[in-house]
């Protein structure tokens, strides 16, 4: 693979092993890694350097959530490939990842938890390749231990953040964004976080039901047909009412009652009573007998 640094071009056989490291220097001479430098002297180590450097830069591409072009994906790729250590492939993993191939990345960051089972960058990156796969379940297992070995690690918070977000959780996800802040305040990932949160339209409080029990019903209702000068006398479990056509109807207190219980409606108890106490007076649509 050909490394390009500007003036001069690296080409990498093996990234994991400096013998696999050979220099195209300015004359257009070639030579392999000696020693951990190219054998043509202090211009060989500059290219050594700004390989590093280019590895860097990619690296932090990565952790800034960017997609990578084909031929930077390609230089992590390579060196992953053979590398002892979890960083390069869980740097290459978090690429795919941010490339939204979430199913290539998957694989590799297994092989990383089999490899490095209590790893915790490892375990953070395979949960972010379940969210993303909309398995939310496995990945809450993986955050839990995560937590349970780092309870302060604002990685974790941040990643517990978003499987709250996905859950509609937000004041869960608010708490989690607030903590990892408190502990690292300059982390531009978690203010991006944190204004996502703000800029969320946050559901309306739920209004408490109001809890109204059948005596209080049917007295809050008596008390109505009084007030409407209707005629009433209570029988049993129903009331008879007289009409204004001069009949009686016999009202079941337990159907308006079922029914208020169903459909309360905002305005309370006691709007609702009294306009039963007028439909119950009015002949047009009073309960026949």
């Amino acid at each position: 693979m050909w490394v390009s640094t500007g003036a001069v071009s690296v080409y990498v056989e093996s990234p994991s092993c400096l013998g696999g490291l050979e220099c195209l220097s300015g004359n257009g001479t070639r030579g392999p890694v000696r020693g951990g430098f190219v054998n043509h002297g202090r211009a060989s180590r500059v290219v050594w350097v700004s390989v590093l450097l280019e590895v860097e830069r990619i690296r932090r591409k990565v952790e800034a959530g960017e997609v990578l072009s084909d031929a930077e994906l390609e230089a992590l790729r390579a060196q992953a490939q053979g590398s002892e250590g979890p960083t390069p492939r869980l740097a290459l993993a978090h690429a795919l990842i941010n490339a939204g191939a979430d199913r290539e990345a998957l694989p590799l960051l297994e092989a990383l938890r089999r490899d490095f089972p209590r790893d915790v960058p490892v375990m953070l990156g395979l949960a972010r390749a379940l969210l993303g796969l909309e398995r939310n379940g496995d990945a809450e297992a993986l955050l839990r231990q995560a937590r349970a070995q780092e309870p302060g690690d604002p990685e974790v918070l941040k990643v517990l953040a978003v499987l709250a977000l996905r859950r509609g959780e937000v004041e869960k996800a608010q708490a989690y964004v607030t903590d990892a802040l408190a502990r690292d305040p300059f982390d531009a990932e978690t203010r991006l976080l944190k204004a996502e949160l703000e800029a969320a339209e946050l559901p309306p409080p739920a209004v408490p039901e109001e809890q109204v029990l059948r005596p209080e019903f049917t007295a809050a209702l008596a008390g109505a047909l009084g007030r409407a000068r209707v005629v009433f006398r209570r029988q049993g479990k129903d009331l008879l009412v007289k009409l204004a056509t001069g009949g009686v109807g016999r009202v079941d207190v337990g159907s308006l009652y079922a029914a208020y219980r169903e459909a309360p409606g905002s305005a309370g108890l006691g709007p609702y009573v009294e306009s039963l106490a007028c439909l119950l007076y009015t002949p047009e649509i009073a309960p026949s007998y």
